[in-house]
């Protein structure tokens, strides 16, 4: 079993026998961001540009055959995640967007 860590804690409202969301309530230091997959881009080709970012301890949440959810840890150097990102997009594998940044920047 994978152990997940939390990208950030919410608080909720209970209505009837269902959970809404409320608020972040704290973030965690994780940063997040959307990849959308080129029309040409075969999913063998994704899994190999995705390798490097697996590598820095990256994982992603897929929502549609397209669209996916990137996450990348506290852990892992976000210039180094985000200059990946940029080279799958340079060589037209994907778009992306930053949802948030979680990581701290150097001065």
């Amino acid at each position: 079993m994978q152990k997940l860590a939390a990208t950030y804690l919410v608080t909720v409202r209970s209505l009837s026998d269902m959970l809404l969301f409320k608020e972040v309530y704290q973030r965690c230091g994780h940063s997040t961001y959307r990849i959308f997959l080129s029309e040409n881009c075969s999913w063998d080709e994704f899994e190999m540009a995705w390798k490097p970012l697996a590598a820095l301890g990256c994982s992603y949440e897929q929502a549609t055959k397209r669209l996916m959810s990137v996450d990348i840890p506290p852990t892992a150097n976000i210039y180094q995640a985000y200059a990946l990102l940029e080279k799958g997009e340079h060589n037209q594998m994907w778009d992306f967007e930053e949802a948030h940044c979680g990581h701290p920047f150097k001065r």
